[in-house]
């Protein structure tokens, strides 16, 4: 049996008011599913917080997307220091990148 395909949502968060951050990872879940049919999304935005640092999110995040099979860009990601961290880290890893 073929595992689904796991695709990691990639966009900024820090900086944002929280009610914009969950609209832009929410339509950006709608998105894929509707371009990409039976996946497994991880939205970070959804992830436990805790009182770590931003390094250490980025790092928890990192390790996440190294277990996945792409990263899709939210349409903000360019203004996000994290967002472009993995995206870099995603193309090392050779995942597809899905700009949304």
């Amino acid at each position: 049996m073929e595992k689904n395909k796991t695709i990691y949502l990639s966009g900024k968060i820090a900086g944002l008011p929280w009610d914009e951050v969950k609209k832009n990872f929410d339509l950006a879940t709608t998105q894929v599913y509707l371009r990409q049919g039976h996946v497994t999304v991880v939205d970070p935005s959804k992830l436990p917080k805790t009182q770590n640092s931003w390094g250490h999110y980025l790092l928890r995040d990192l390790q996440i997307l190294q277990d996945c099979d792409a990263i899709a860009m939210l349409p903000n990601w360019k203004e996000s220091k994290g967002a472009k961290v993995e995206r870099a880290f995603a193309e090392g890893l050779g995942l597809e990148i899905i700009e949304l």
